[in-house]
């Protein structure tokens, strides 16, 4: 198992930073293959989330604050390697962002593993 985990020692008053090698031991002492990604600037869990292939862990996990979440979050749903299948009533993501609201087509099955229009 390979998890990516997204780092922040700024959170907690940089307290975080000081723990890091308490949590690198925990995940090493459970046999956790994990790769860790420290932030190092504002926004940098987004880029990190967002860039990171999907195809290469079995989990992804953010280490920090309140904000290191909203940051894994928006990075999570920017990433274009995890896919959603719309089958709300509304579907408002979808809608929202004029995506196609077509099970099928958002599952590869009309030639496109996209649920973009412009595709």
């Amino acid at each position: 198992m390979k998890i990516l985990v997204v780092y922040n020692p700024q959170a907690a008053h940089r307290r975080a930073e000081k723990i890091l090698p308490e949590v690198e031991a925990f995940f090493s002492e459970i046999g956790i293959d994990t790769e860790f990604r420290i932030t190092t600037h504002k926004g940098n869990g987004t880029e990190i989330v967002r860039d990171a292939d999907f195809t290469q862990y079995d989990g992804i996990v953010a280490a920090g604050g309140d904000g290191t979440l909203f940051e894994f979050v928006n990075g999570y749903f920017r990433n274009t390697s995890q896919k959603r299948i719309p089958l709300g009533i509304s579907t408002d993501w979808h809608r929202q962002r004029r995506l196609s609201r077509s099970q099928s087509r958002c599952c590869g099955l009309e030639g496109s593993d996209s649920c973009d229009r412009s595709e």
